[in-house]
This record gives structure tokens, C-alpha cells and sequence, in this order.
């Protein structure tokens, strides 16, 4: 069960802080965070990652309803124990269902996260927690390959 708490706590933070955005952001206004390295601002993306396949929101809806139901079987038929993994689905399913509240009920997601050192696409947390649950998760596999040769 404390996969599923992880999961509505990242779901909860993200929902919350793209609210704040959109409520003090949304004038097109930038805040930096730390000069010439972190902003903010308010962008709206209606496609994946990078913008692409912009406006096929039913596809990412779709999409999201069987990786999150994926991962929501696996916990309760497999229980997994390693700390590692159950952090990794955490962070995947709840980076998963805060984008897909944004898609689902305003037809967009809204990013926020802006690296002024590097030519990068605006991003916000539940992309974040998506991408260290993702590279977690390799990191599980890596290791558990190398001790089951």
C-alpha cells in the first residue's frame, strides 16, 4: 500500500503546484529561480514529451489508463518488496496520473519548468518524477539481470 500513498503524495504535490502556476503564471509572466540556470513559466503542452503528437490527447489518455492499470496489477498480484522497484512505480504512476488529470479534464498539460542554460523543452514534476522513476526502474533491471547470470 505504500506505493499507492507514494503515488497520490507525487499525484497531490503535482496537482497542486500546477494549480499555483496557472493561477500566478498564467500572464505569460517568468520567475527565476536561480539566474541564468532555473525559471518559471507557464506553458501549455497538447502533445507528449517535446510537444510532439500534438492534440492526440485520447491517445495519451488511453495510453496512461493501461500503463497506470499495468502497474497497479503488478503491485497487487506480485507485492513488490525491493525498495528500489517500488520507488520507481511510484514515481512512474504518479508522474503518469498527474499528466493524465491535466489531459483528461482540460484537454492539455500544463509545464512550468524552464533550464535557461540549455536549448530544453518546459517541463514540470510529474514529468520529473516520470523520468527518475523510468531510469530507476532500468537501473532495477540492470541489477537484477546481473544477479540472476
Amino acid at each position: 500500500m505504500g506505493i499507492f500513498i507514494s503515488m497520490l503524495l507525487i499525484v497531490g504535490a503535482d496537482q497542486l503546484v500546477k494549480h499555483l502556476v496557472v493561477k500566478f503564471l498564467s500572464t505569460g509572466t517568468d520567475i527565476s529561480i536561480i539566474d541564468k540556470f532555473l525559471s518559471f513559466c507557464y506553458v501549455e503542452n497538447r502533445g507528449a514529451a517535446f510537444g510532439v503528437l500534438q492534440d492526440s490527447r485520447w491517445l495519451f489518455v488511453a495510453i496512461t489508463v493501461i500503463a497506470v492499470g499495468f502497474l497497479v496489477w503488478y503491485v497487487l498480484t506480485r507485492k513488490p518488496k525491493n525498495k528500489l522497484l517500488c520507488t520507481a512505480i511510484a514515481l512512474i504512476g504518479g508522474g503518469a496520473i498527474g499528466n493524465f488529470i491535466d489531459r483528461l479534464f482540460f484537454g492539455r498539460v500544463i509545464d512550468f519548468i524552464r533550464l535557461d542554460f540549455i536549448n530544453f523543452p518546459v517541463f514540470n514534476l510529474a514529468d520529473t518524477c516520470l523520468t527518475i522513476g523510468v531510469i530507476l526502474l532500468a537501473i532495477y533491471i540492470f541489477i537484477s539481470d546481473k544477479k540472476g547470470a
